[in-house]
């Protein structure tokens, strides 16, 4: 009974090799497979805790955790008063077996490769492999013969030292990867904010753009064949809608929109926003497949940054849509054109991030063919400056990396580097090298960089939280209505929200803190 409790909550934990072992030991009951089976909960149990099961926001992984340590130890006392006992002839094969599923379980811990941050990432992966290894020690331990006892030993030290290169202090210490560092905790607060406005509309909206005082509104659509419509107005007031696949506001009155796919080439309009919004102006770009925009307070510039159908760079500057114009065009290495993306400019060079998949000893079908059961396979980025003098590597990352542009000027860049755990911060601006800001326990995934500087919006966890990046706070907004919000923005007076309920979108306009 004890063995299948553990297959239990072994299994409700995600740790299937120890519900292996634990069905091992319930068909064959003899103390070695029974100490297997509990020294495999104990460990499943460790690495649950180890992982952050208390800072989830599942309660139930921690008790499930506990109670499967508990098993695990009532078993490991059975088997421990049973040992004198004699094992029957089909236990050697069941051990046999047992050390088949550890030596598989090693293989494909090394497959992805050998240095700091792989080995991390293996051992979160494949966490049978310390599970495994603990079987197979107490199964050894069983054995009366100095040779197996001495490679108890062994498996014991092995399973120990994987346990601790899944650590968050084994990267940290041996890892070269300039996107990991000690940086703090961000803290989590949750906002009670004043509210200007709220207003529904008709659509189900996928983000929103607010001008600098948030008098003007862009709220974005989708539709099935995901093509974007920008309803730009004054905030409650009508919206007029506008083919589009980018906005930037210039002020309270004005703002740029970007068309793509027009004949091979970008369309700029300035829209003049009032109670009937409507183009003034508007400027065509040859030879552009997909581009954004961004817009300097400062210098009231705006800047279109994008890429050819060769992949090269382009990069279009101005004050007004009918002014003179400088237009950059910089050629991207042809062995990193084809997976290059854009993150941001400067008038001497553009940073893109080349990122790929693979490094691994495993053939490539089969690694894809496991990814249900392991995860993606890993990914290598490198950052590189390209610009008239061709292009610089910056930075080279070994975790899960992703890049936006940090700041409405568009000329800095925020990373989001996960390492299996927790999601880390880091600045990219000008020559500088990589600044670690901080973490944030899970998954982040940013959104484009708000016009307000040292903030930033992202989604984390089930929802979209405001970053405060220089006190290192997170902020969850408390909506009136406790709705889930779904995208946020925020400008230097005014911080903007969607949330969905009852089939239609909310935009809320709260007074910024």
């Amino acid at each position: 009974m004890l063995a299948f409790g553990i297959a239990a909550f072994a299994s409700t934990v995600g740790h299937f090799a120890a519900a292996i072992v634990a069905l091992f030991a319930a068909a064959r009951m003899a103390a070695p497979l029974s100490a297997a089976a509990a020294c495999a909960a104990l460990a499943a149990a460790g690495l649950t805790l180890r992982d952050g099961a208390w800072g989830s926001d599942d309660v139930g992984m921690p008790v499930a955790a506990l109670v499967l340590a508990l098993v695990g130890g009532a078993l490991l006392w059975v088997a421990c008063a049973n040992r004198r006992e004699s094992a029957p002839a089909p236990t050697r094969a069941a051990g046999a077996a047992l050390a088949v599923c550890t030596l598989l379980s090693w293989l494909g811990l090394f497959s992805s490769g050998f240095d700091a941050v792989r080995l991390h990432q293996a051992a979160r992966a494949w966490p049978a492999a310390a599970v495994f290894s603990m079987a197979c020690a107490s199964f050894l331990a069983f054995d009366r013969r100095r040779r197996a006892r001495a490679g108890a030993l062994g498996a014991v030290l092995a399973a120990l030292l994987l346990a601790a290169a899944g650590s968050e202090a084994f990267l940290e210490a041996f890892s070269s990867d300039p996107f990991v560092s000690a940086a703090g905790p961000f803290s989590i607060r949750t906002l009670s904010l004043r509210r200007l406005t709220g207003f529904s509309v008709p659509y189900r909206a996928t983000s929103i753009h607010l001008s600098p005082r948030g008098r003007s509104i862009a709220v974005v659509s989708e539709n099935e064949d995901e093509e974007t419509t920008y309803h730009l107005g004054r905030a409650g007031a009508r919206l007029t809608p506008f083919d589009a696949d980018d906005v930037v506001f210039l002020d309270d009155d004005r703002a740029l929109l970007v068309e793509l796919g027009q004949s091979n080439g970008a369309i700029v309009r300035e829209v003049a926003i009032s109670d009937a919004s409507a183009v003034v102006a508007e400027r065509r770009i040859d030879d552009v497949i997909d581009a954004r925009l961004s817009f300097d307070a400062a210098s009231k510039t705006w800047t279109l940054l994008g890429h050819t159908r060769e992949r090269h760079i382009v990069r279009v500057a101005g004050r007004g849509v009918d002014d003179a114009v400088e237009e950059q065009r910089w050629t991207v290495p042809r062995d990193l054109a084809p997976r290059t993306s854009t993150i941001s400019s400067s008038e001497r060079a553009a940073l893109v991030m080349d990122t790929r998949y693979g490094g691994n000893l495993l053939p490539s079908m089969m690694m894809w063919q496991m990814t249900p059961l392991v995860g993606m396979p890993p990914t290598e980025s490198v950052v590189w400056s390209v610009g008239a003098r061709g292009a610089t590597e910056r930075a080279h990352a070994r975790l899960d990396l992703r890049c936006v542009s940090a700041g409405a000027s568009g000329t800095t860049s925020l990373c989001a580097a996960f390492d299996g755990v927790h999601t880390r911060l880091s600045r990219l601006e000008g020559d500088e090298h990589v600044m670690p800001l901080g973490q944030l326990a899970g998954r982040v995934y940013l959104y484009d960089a708000s016009s307000a500087p040292d903030w930033a919006t992202a989604w984390w966890k089930r929802g979209a939280v405001l970053l405060r990046l220089s006190t290192r706070e997170a902020f969850e907004i408390a909506d009136a209505a406790s709705r889930q919000v779904r995208a946020l923005t925020v400008t230097d007076a005014v911080i903007g929200a969607l949330t969905f309920g009852n089939g239609e979108t909310t935009v809320h306009l709260y007074s910024r803190p």
